[in-house]
């Protein structure tokens, strides 16, 4: 498949995709990843699977590892698949643990903003690693309002 080319990433970041290993889209480890993305509120329902995973690297990190760097370009979004990244966001904000299966980096790869903090991994996990022009393309599926409602309504009640 094509390889998208998120400009000026890091080589650090370069050399950490091109060591993952490629998911199968049609794989029980795809459907596992998806049904994991769909329980944290990714829209994943019709996604294209051979073009959404075509690019998607599945990548340990240890501990210690820094992922990305406040002020680098935003060239990846990275799903960490269990608990143990930790931001550090630049501005004087505190740390915060990030959630696994929510995706990181979103906001610098939509914007072609530089990151806007530290990350790092606090202890030895896997992360999805999607190229930012892939993730806008093919993943990035915000919800309609109507939608968001009718996912409230379902969780509490009208």
């Amino acid at each position: 498949g094509e390889l998208a080319s998120p400009e000026g990433a890091t080589q650090q970041e370069w050399r950490r995709f091109h060591r993952g290993a490629a998911v199968d889209p049609r794989s029980k480890e795809a459907r596992h990843f998806l049904k994991q993305l769909a329980q944290s509120g990714a829209k994943v329902d019709g996604l294209e699977l051979d073009e959404a995973f075509a690019d998607l690297r599945r990548v340990r990190v240890a501990a210690g590892e820094i992922v990305m760097t406040a002020g680098s370009p935003s060239g990846f979004v990275y799903i960490p698949t269990a608990p143990g990244l930790r931001v550090q966001p630049t501005g004087g904000y505190p740390a915060v643990e990030l959630s696994p299966w929510v995706p990181v980096g979103t906001t610098g790869v939509i914007r072609r903003a530089e990151r806007n903090g530290d990350v790092t991994a606090e202890l030895e996990l896997e992360l999805l690693v999607i190229p930012g022009d892939r993730y806008v393309r093919t993943w990035f599926r915000p919800y309609a309002a109507a939608e968001l409602v009718s996912m409230l309504e379902r969780l509490h009640g009208p």
